[in-house]
């Protein structure tokens, strides 16, 4: 019985597992795949004899091989390619085989290669080279520079990779004009854009492809936190949906359109969209709840049943400006050029800072239209709100040279019926015109593009046909190293700053020594002591001497990058970039330290008579006692709140910095090659010029771009999604 095959026995029935089992062809499972895992190793191989021929052609830095084949040889080598691809699959097919598909998605690997990339790139940097030796003084901040500007460029590859194929901007527009849009001068910039790498421009061409496909007119609510945003909002909801205080509470922009059903719709990175109950909005809306956006929400929208709220029209609530919210004020220069229309609000009681004028400035440069409303004019008398409304007129018209209308408006009872007028009057009439005035917003947006890129294509023309002399080059590379070593002082910023943050939480010692100085300074005179009133003198004297230094570190920060900016400016024979006020502007409204309720008892002590020194010692001991652990407690929380306003400061002023620097860099590396230019580029480029000379009348011609030719190879590794 022992011989006998059971049919439950589990070993028997294991072996008729993993026995080989024979293939239609009559090889086994075995045979099938040894043979076709040699043909992938082989096509492998010729994949790598083919990126030998192309590496000539890459423009890598570092090249691998000697080019030292002729053109007719590699002509041959590509043909025998191809012969022996398609003699294997016709061997596979005769022998029934199957040709496995694509393993590993193309996009997929690429993004896994950036980030090794990134690290490389890390690995670079002065703090990793410093293991081999000490790294000279001098070059620390280029050296940081050039890590951190490749890495900036990975990631901008990274990020539009992440988007997937539906981002794609050729067939976006593609897909636009089928639908009946006038897409003719769109899809001639696309194509002028990737035909000369031109890509510090795809972010401005994208914004205004999703605006085409959105059938919304959008205007947007601008601000300096307090200034009464949401409120305003609310009163044209005719709800007080939105979220209201004195802090700073939007922490990314609300859209807030018509609904049968008042909800909320959030869409996070990476996860679906979820609809909620509307009084959730805080969780997602203020900076209390949704710090920093850590929720990471990349679109929040309101749907409410308004009157106010007909289809096409879009309100939009943005993060205030000039708040310790910094990551809120980068959210609203990231929205800026995606809104038709700009309301900006503006503090009746404080009219006109420095930063109302910069963002009404970054607003006319955007091409979009503006209005200023004066917000809380129930402040003022009647009197006040005339003198106050002809200040911001004439103040705007002098700094700016702009007209822009100015309303006071306010949501207190007796003065509401001002704000209903100014909606009445400028807001209502544009619901019947919305089509028409969104139209006019995106050619608006297309013209400024197709401005900037003409500048860019007659840049590298001019310099083709001129020349620079050796100087003028010289100087072109040296405001680039310029560039690149400003931007390497991020690193060391950082690091002094968060080192600084850090020793915030050691400053009790110092704060209890200058209060029980003060106070024994006070008893030798015979002055009277208020204790807790001194203490918290203390701890504010002691936390704002500190933090000053801080500031000080970040202002000289935004000197060196203004000063990179404007050299570069005068070395492209460019007008002088007025960033500097912009730069420093990040640096402002410091954090203040709360000591919380310092209530302390403390007199004179007895044997005060044995002078100056004893007194003050004994009265440090008290102090210590009786509030050092409240103290450390105040110090570790201002440290935290410090770190967090240094992290966003830098990132503010990095974005200032970046948005300018990038297009800085991409023009200079097009003039230093512009001599390279083959003949028939050049006329290319001539022709795209004239091309975008006429760029008034719109461009019309469907024809679609030809297919890509695809991989010959039978055997993918990646399937090719972009």
């Amino acid at each position: 019985m022992s011989g006998d095959h059971q049919p439950n026995d589990p070993v028997a029935e294991q072996g008729d597992i993993l026995a080989p089992r024979p293939h239609s062809s009559g090889l086994n499972e075995s045979h099938v795949r040894h043979l076709l895992s040699s043909l992938q190793y082989a096509d492998k191989l010729l994949q790598e004899m083919e990126e030998v021929l192309t590496s000539s052609s890459s423009g890598s830095p570092f090249p691998k091989y000697l080019i030292d084949f002729t053109p007719v040889q590699a002509r041959m080598v590509r043909d025998y390619s191809l012969r022996f691809r398609n003699q294997v699959k016709r061997i596979l097919d005769g022998l029934g085989i199957a040709i496995p598909g694509p393993q590993f998605g193309a996009i997929h690997s690429m993004r896994v290669h950036l980030g090794f990339i990134r690290i490389a790139l890390q690995e670079a940097s002065p703090s990793h080279l410093a293991g081999y030796g000490p790294v000279p003084e001098h070059l620390l901040a280029e050296l940081n520079g050039f890590s951190e500007e490749l890495q900036g460029l990975v990631q901008q590859l990274d990020t539009y990779l992440a988007q997937g194929p539906g981002r794609d901007l050729s067939e976006r527009i593609k897909a636009l004009g089928k639908a009946g849009a006038q897409t003719g001068l769109l899809r001639e910039l696309e194509r002028i854009v990737s035909e000369n790498s031109l890509v510090e421009f795809r972010p401005a061409l994208s914004t205004i492809v999703d605006r085409l496909s959105s059938n919304r007119y959008e205007i947007a609510i601008f601000g300096q936190v307090s200034s009464g945003k949401s409120s305003l909002l609310n009163h044209v909801i005719g709800s007080d949906v939105l979220p209201v205080g004195v802090n700073p509470i939007t922490a990314v922009p609300t859209r807030i359109v018509y609904g049968a059903t008042p909800r909320l719709i959030v869409a996070s990175v990476g996860g679906q969209a979820q609809t909620l109950d509307v009084d959730r909005i805080s969780d997602f809306a203020t900076e209390q709840k949704n710090p920093s956006n850590q929720k990471a929400v990349v679109r929040l929208t309101l749907e409410y049943p308004s009157p106010r709220l007909r289809d096409g029209i879009v309100f939009v609530d943005t993060p205030g400006l000039g708040s310790l919210a910094t990551s809120g004020a980068e959210e609203t220069r990231a929205y800026l050029p995606r809104c038709d229309l700009a309301v900006v609000l503006i503090n009746a009681a404080s009219p006109l800072s420095e930063d109302d004028v910069q963002l009404i400035s970054a607003i006319n440069a955007a091409a979009i239209p503006a209005r200023v409303l004066l917000s809380k004019v129930d402040l003022l008398g009647a009197e006040q709100q005339r003198d106050v409304t002809r200040y911001v007129s004439e103040q705007l018209r002098t700094q700016l040279g702009m007209d822009v209308p100015v309303h006071p408006v306010s949501i207190i009872s007796e003065y509401v019926h001002l704000l209903d007028r100014w909606f009445g009057d400028e807001i209502a009439p544009l619901y019947d015109r919305y089509q028409e005035l969104r139209q006019e917003s995106i050619q608006r947006k297309t013209a400024l593009l197709s401005e900037a890129v003409e500048r860019s294509l007659k840049a590298q023309v001019e310099v083709r046909a001129t020349g620079r002399t050796d100087a003028e080059l010289a100087a072109v590379r040296h405001s680039e190293k310029d560039l690149r070593s400003a931007t390497g002082l991020f690193t060391d910023a950082e690091k002094r700053c968060f080192d600084m943050s850090d020793e915030l939480r050691e400053l009790r010692p110092a704060a209890i020594e200058w209060a029980a100085g003060r106070l024994t300074e006070l008893w030798s005179h015979g002055g009277i002591a208020r204790p807790p009133e001194m203490i918290r003198r203390a701890v504010n004297e002691v936390a704002t001497e500190f933090s000053a230094r801080i500031v000080t570190a970040l202002r000289e920060l935004a000197t060196h990058l203004a000063d990179a900016l404007e050299q570069t400016s005068a070395a492209m024979g460019e007008e002088p970039t007025v960033i500097r006020n912009e730069l420093l502007a990040a640096v402002r409204e410091t954090p203040q330290i709360d000591a919380g309720d310092l209530a302390v008892k403390i007199s004179r002590p007895f044997w005060s008579f044995l002078g100056a020194g004893a007194t003050r010692a004994s009265t440090r001991r008290a102090l210590d006692s009786a509030i050092g652990e409240d103290l450390d407690r105040a110090f570790v929380s201002f440290s935290r709140l410090h770190l967090s306003w240094v992290r966003n400061v830098l990132a503010q002023m990095r974005l200032v910095f970046d948005s300018r620097a990038e297009a800085w860099r991409a023009q200079v590396q097009r003039m230093i090659g512009a001599s390279e230019i083959p003949e028939r580029r050049r006329e290319s480029i001539i022709n795209d010029l004239e091309l975008l000379g006429g760029r008034s009348r719109e461009l019309d011609g469907s024809a679609d771009a030809a297919e890509p030719v695809s991989d010959k190879s039978p055997f993918h590794s990646n399937h090719f999604g972009v």
